[in-house]
């Protein structure tokens, strides 16, 4: 199990990091920016020596009709783990700001 440096909904609980994968990604205001796709990780070294993992960002995106077929690839986008607020339920909870916050993953198709 990977840490997530971020508590879930206040409760303290730890979750699998693969827990989010699939998981719907709102803002704020509860608009729905997307679902996860993948989680990035970092791996930093602890003052005992030893390699610890920690969730670095999350990649996300809309699937629709033909992205599920396999027709399609997802136009992915990436944001930063210190932009979540909150994991709540089913969704992830995160803040973003008009223009900043999130950013095309690398390798993703652009338009």
């Amino acid at each position: 199990m990977v840490a997530l440096d971020r508590q879930d909904s206040g409760s303290g609980q730890v979750k699998a990091i693969s827990a989010l994968k699939g998981m719907r990604i709102v803002d704020e205001s509860g608009a729905l920016l997307g679902h996860v796709a993948d989680i990035r990780v970092h791996v930093r070294k602890a003052r005992d020596g030893a390699m610890t993992p920690h969730a670095g960002s999350l990649v996300y995106g809309t699937a629709g009709f033909l992205v599920r077929l396999g027709l399609r690839r997802l136009d992915e986008k990436v944001i930063g783990w210190d932009a979540v607020v909150r994991i709540d339920g089913k969704r992830v909870v995160v803040r973003t700001a008009r223009g900043r916050g999130t950013r095309k993953a690398r390798g993703a198709p652009r338009r």
